[in-house]
């Protein structure tokens, strides 16, 4: 059974993918329901039992219907509810970034060289750790949104903390060498890079007056002052005190003026991140590439590449460029709504896709001529 919602169930600030999704359908002639289903099959793993979880955004279009929710786009209809991812098996591929690595490596594009690791198998990693040259990154094989992602690490002890954490919530770690550069995120509606923003980690910029723990709270201020949608304060914990150590400092400490601090290791939105909108800022060789990388993923059509990037204005060359992971379910919220930049609009190349690749509605049969 179908419970069909109020229109502003969907929040903005609670639901902003599922919204700006609904604001290009609507631009482009859709009509948009946003529904609670009781008893829609198990498909997909979409069962909908919970009547706090997320609403569903659903987009029909032709002869189907298209459903949205937690980034993942689904199709099927009203009555079975979503009946297969809009990736199709693409997803299984890009979740598990060892084989996601190899398909790219075929294809001719950089990845990070690593190796992945049972959970159980700490002492060989920390062995191949030890015969790595540079800064070593260590994460879950198939984690998503950030989650326990430690790069940087330099010494065994960090090396080991790292694996350690990992391998208490996953069964496979990937150990693999941490890249220099910046994260740049590719958003990709097949065929095309649609949308390119720099994903700048949780940071402050000194002023050589404040010390590090009154910026943070002056950009705290901020993000309450300026509402930019999908922007979060700075963490406090581990991920904090490591950066600040890393760099020297402590929160008593006061940065020279124009001096950055990084206080996050990731560049996730969650961890504090800001989004910045620079689509101009990178070579065009970046945006082929990174095509050529989702063409490598069959039946990729819907994608985000995270990409580390030595120097985005020069031509992609051998050791400045790096894919270090494509998600399948990507958010759509920081390309409308940066902290820095014209706003992108992903969500209605996203409706476009839709309209293109939805099964087509049937005409009515000419009616029957009656007798002369």
């Amino acid at each position: 059974m179908l419970t069909v919602l109020p229109a502003d169930t969907l929040i903005r600030e609670r639901h902003g993918h599922a919204w700006v999704l609904r604001e290009a359908a609507e631009r482009a002639g859709i009509p948009t329901r946003v529904v609670a289903a009781d008893t829609w099959p198990r498909k997909c793993g979409t069962a909908e039992r919970n009547p706090k979880a997320s609403p569903w955004l659903c987009l029909p279009i032709g002869a189907e219907v298209f459903f949205f929710r937690h980034h993942g786009l689904s199709r099927g209809g009203f009555a079975t509810g979503p009946a297969a991812p809009v990736n199709g098996t693409a997803g299984l591929i890009t979740k598990d970034k060892q084989e996601t690595g190899k398909r790219l490596a075929a294809a001719g594009i950089p990845t990070p060289p690593g190796r992945v690791f049972a959970a159980a198998d700490r002492a060989g990693a920390l062995l191949y750790a030890a015969q790595c040259r540079g800064e070593l990154c260590v994460k879950p094989n198939s984690g998503a949104l950030g989650d326990l992602v430690f790069p940087g690490l330099r010494t065994a002890q960090e090396i080991d903390d790292a694996f350690r954490m990992v391998a208490a919530h996953y069964d496979a770690v990937l150990v693999e060498r941490s890249m220099p550069g910046h994260v740049w995120r590719f958003f990709y509606v097949e065929p095309a890079v649609v949308g390119v923003k720099f994903s700048r980690p949780a940071s402050v910029l000194g002023d050589g007056i404040s010390s590090v723990a009154a910026l943070i709270d002056a950009k705290h201020r901020e993000r309450a002052a300026r509402r930019v949608v999908g922007h979060f304060d700075i963490p406090e914990g581990h991920a904090r005190t490591f950066m600040l150590a890393r760099q020297g400092l402590h929160l008593d400490s006061v940065p020279a003026a124009g001096r950055r601090v990084f206080l996050h290791p990731t560049s996730n939105g969650a961890s504090g991140a800001d989004s910045i909108s620079r689509p101009g800022a990178v070579h065009p060789g970046y945006r082929a590439m990174m095509e050529r990388a989702c063409a490598a993923i069959p039946g990729l059509k819907v994608a985000a590449l995270d990409v580390m990037i030595t120097d985005p204005a020069q031509p992609p060359t051998a050791g400045t460029v790096a894919v270090l992971e494509i998600n399948a379910k990507p958010g759509l919220l920081p390309y409308h709504y940066p902290w820095e930049g014209p706003p992108q609009d992903v969500a209605g190349a996203v409706i476009g896709l839709l309209q293109r690749i939805a099964v087509p509605c049937q005409p009515m049969p000419p009616p029957a001529s009656g007798p002369a």
